[in-house]
């Protein structure tokens, strides 16, 4: 069905009015933090445009093909396209260093192509992109790895395991996604491999590169008076932390907060985090085990939530 007029000039503004704000930000020379959220409310104004002009048909397909293209990607790291093809070139090039049929290769690259992973110049020529490149990097390649290979099996056992409880929210690891997939949870299947626990630990340093004002803003300047001045008070627990990267960044913007600061996660991420030399303290704990901190006079806890069923 056609757009009506008003609907365009609505969009127009929206798109505008974004623009506007952020070349006001840069104009005026505004804080990161400013630019940040001057560039977010482009991105969101943006996929406001894209969900108005495509059609709920063609939504849904490209939804339903999302699997394809991540296979694409997870094909293009095996034949390590994306550290090969760092500038740009043909096809018959790329199966020269690949190894790959060209036919393959070119299925797969307009596969990458009409996602915007890669840019095809000519037929049978592709450019390397931002995103290209950024997934030839340790970190962002090791988190694609540990998404494909780890958590989309974890993932496809979660309607059976919601299914088998009643969809109950999950209160142990019995009700899992990784339950149904390998026995147990996805830390326990993980820590049985040294190879996964090395992609795991550099997947997680991807957090880490975002920066602080990425996250959401709390006036933790405001409160600095109002929290426990105890020499063992404790100011912020970050329950399920990973390697601190978000503690780390709220320690460094606020260092005029006082107390302890306690990172919390599993056997294995706090043996890797332990070797570092940090800002807080690092602490066994299972989310679904009883708090090891009773008794404790805590300002804030902090818990990164995921779909880890």
């Amino acid at each position: 069905m056609p757009l009506q007029l008003e609907n365009i000039l609505s969009l127009q503004d929206t798109i505008q009015n974004a623009f506007e704000t952020l070349v006001a930000a840069a104009e005026q020379g505004a804080d990161r933090a400013t630019q940040i959220k001057a560039e977010l409310r482009v991105v969101n104004a943006a996929q406001q445009v894209e969900a108005t002009l495509l059609t709920p048909t063609d939504r849904v397909l490209r939804l339903a093909h999302l699997p394809t293209v991540n296979t694409a990607t997870k094909v293009a790291q095996l034949l390590d396209i994306f550290s090969i093809l760092q500038e740009e070139m043909t096809i018959e090039e790329l199966a020269e260093s690949t190894g790959a049929d060209p036919v393959l290769l070119v299925r797969i690259m307009r596969c990458l192509t009409a996602y915007n992973i890669f840019a095809q110049t000519r037929a049978d020529q592709f450019k390397a992109t931002h995103l290209s490149r950024k997934l030839a990097e340790g970190p962002a390649g090791s988190f694609f790895k540990l998404a494909y290979d780890i958590s989309h099996e974890m993932h496809r056992g979660i309607p059976a395991a919601l299914l088998r409880t009643g969809f109950k929210n999950p209160r142990d690891s019995l009700g899992s996604g990784a339950v149904k997939a390998w026995g147990k949870s996805i830390f326990e299947h993980i820590a049985e491999d040294p190879t996964k626990v090395a992609v795991f630990g550099l997947a997680m340093e991807v957090h880490g590169e975002l920066e602080p004002e990425y996250y959401a803003d709390f006036p933790f300047s405001e409160i600095t008076e109002e929290l426990s001045k105890k020499p063992n008070a404790i100011t912020i627990v970050d329950v399920a932390g990973g390697r601190g990267h978000v503690l780390r960044d709220i320690i460094q913007e606020n260092p005029q907060l006082p107390g302890r600061f306690i990172l919390q996660d599993l056997h294995e991420v706090v043996q890797e985090v332990q070797k570092q030399d940090t800002p807080f303290e690092a602490m066994v704990q299972d989310i679904f085990q009883p708090q090891t901190l009773k008794g404790e006079q805590i300002s804030f806890i902090v818990l990164i939530e995921g779909l880890a069923l």
